[in-house]
């Protein structure tokens, strides 16, 4: 009897063994065998003539339509497997358990075919083979998105793309600027160093054909003089475009506090503030395209600072630029020490006059599909980017809700009335300027007739089922990793 259950015992274990060993090859060849679906899937797709330089590695994450359809196929024969190992008692380590995580779901890959049509692109566009863009970034207008846009079809459609980090202040610069990207690098060239390399590439064999510059508005009185004289030298061939965008100013205030000054407030209340009302500029977008960053802008001075730079602006006879009502911070008296704004309506005028096109956020559709039949350009589907998810970049309902200071023992912030009262104030010159430019980019998009009102229906539509796939994207992306991580605590939980 005791030989029986002896021999059952090591058949038993000698089968658990096997199994595990069985297991752990299935799971090397599981991994050996991803390579190759990708590689396949690959093939089929350049069978189908996507254009072999629509590569699913590409730099940037926000990919065109081909190429990210490429990457789900690659994404949807995905497998996760988590492995885990425990020590025997003869110190070899065997797979205690393999679990896989991850099914097949249709809709991470939509046939090839589905993105070939594009109806909102317009037959008589301009497809030029040589254009310089160059777009004014005022924050928080939309103008990430538009970067992303530029940056996802920088292969597609074979432009260079510049953002406004890549480019350092200033005209020398020992460093080409072909190639040379960076965040705010000090090994990119300055913004001087690119126009005088545009400005030889007038004379021979251009190296920049088709180019997208971002530029930090509050620049533009120093880039777009540089940028209409280059406009001025070049061919009809190779046209230059400068652009912008404007927001309504009661939502870029809110947005523009709840992205930035927050942040600012919470590290430093004693320079920026403890609350919406105290960090509020006056007429934020108007002295942004007069070169003046206000928004970033200290707030705050001591009692001994305040009252020097009183005496120095009494001496220049600007008596009413700083507001002398004391605030109290942890106890400590400070005073708002933010000049009034000097920007005028007929300043930023000035400036706006010499864009090709001032579009609005909220008609970012109306603006990218000009835009393209200005340039050729196809790949415009864009993704919005620091929007809540699922929604658009200017949504219709007016919200004014998380102006809630984060500095402990901050005054509570306005209700939505009061947020709204306190933006009409500080916005008369922001307001005016906006509501001319508007009304401009309005009449500009309707005398484009009923066709292109089509256009732009069919756009939206295509923008809106990205935002909706990139949602269900998100989502299914979110799930994967909660059955993950409960994979991996049942596996720490168990004997």
């Amino acid at each position: 009897m005791v030989a029986e259950v002896c021999e059952t015992t090591a058949f038993a274990n000698e089968e658990t063994s096997f199994t595990a060993r069985m297991s752990h090859t299935s799971a090397r060849w599981s991994w050996a065998l991803i390579p190759l679906v990708i590689v396949l899937s690959y093939a089929v797709a350049l069978v189908s003539g996507t254009p072999a330089y629509l590569s699913p590695y590409s730099r940037s994450g926000n990919l065109p339509d081909s190429a990210g359809t490429l990457r789900r196929y690659r994404r949807a024969y995905d497998r996760v497997s988590i492995t885990t190992t425990r020590a025997s008692s003869n110190k070899t380590s065997l797979p205690r358990k393999i679990v896989k995580i991850g099914v097949h779901d249709s809709r991470l890959a939509p046939p090839l075919t589905e993105l070939s049509s594009q109806p909102f692109l317009s037959q008589n566009r301009k497809k030029l083979d040589c254009y310089r863009i160059f777009f004014f970034h005022i924050e928080k207008t939309g103008g990430t998105t538009l970067r992303r846009l530029f940056t996802s079809m920088e292969k597609a459609e074979r432009i260079g793309v510049y953002t406004q980090g890549d480019l350092r202040r200033g005209d020398s610069s020992t460093v080409s600027c072909e190639g040379q990207h960076g965040w705010y690098s000090q090994t990119c060239c300055t913004f001087g160093q690119l126009m005088n390399e545009l400005k030889n590439d007038l004379r021979g064999n251009p190296k920049h054909k088709k180019l997208f510059v971002e530029l930090r508005a509050s620049r533009t009185i120093e880039a777009l003089r540089r940028v209409m004289e280059l406009r001025s030298l070049s061919p009809p061939t190779c046209p230059v475009f400068a652009l912008t965008l404007l927001r309504n100013p009661k939502r870029i205030y809110p947005s523009f506090y709840k992205y930035f000054a927050q942040k600012d407030q919470e590290r430093t209340p004693e320079k920026f503030g403890n609350t919406f009302g105290m960090w509020l500029p006056q007429d934020m977008q108007c002295n942004i395209i007069s070169g003046r960053d206000i928004g970033f802008e200290k707030v705050l001075l001591t009692k001994t600072v305040a009252d020097a730079k009183m005496r120095i602006l009494r001496a220049q006879n600007q008596m009413q630029t700083i507001d002398l009502k004391p605030f109290k911070i942890n106890g400590q008296e400070f005073y708002r020490g933010r000049p009034v704004s000097d920007c005028t309506y007929e300043r930023a005028q000035g400036y706006l006059n010499g864009f090709d096109i001032v579009g609005t956020t909220s008609l970012m559709d109306e603006f990218l599909l000009i835009l393209s039949d200005l340039t050729g350009l196809e790949h415009i589907v864009y993704k919005p980017y620091n929007v809540a998810r699922g929604r658009s970049i200017d949504s219709e309902v007016l919200n004014l809700d998380g102006l809630k200071p984060r500095v402990k023992g901050a005054p509570p912030a306005p209700d939505h009335a009061a947020a709204e009262k306190m933006i009409d104030e500080n916005t008369k010159t922001d307001s005016r300027i906006f509501n001319e430019y508007e009304k401009r980019f309005q009449e500009r998009v309707a005398a484009l007739g009923p066709e292109f009102k089509q256009r732009v229906s069919n756009f939206k539509s295509r923008v809106q089922d990205r935002i909706k796939k990139d949602s269900r994207s998100s989502e299914l992306a979110k799930k994967r990793g909660k059955a993950r991580a409960a994979a991996l605590e049942r596996i720490k939980t168990e004997p």
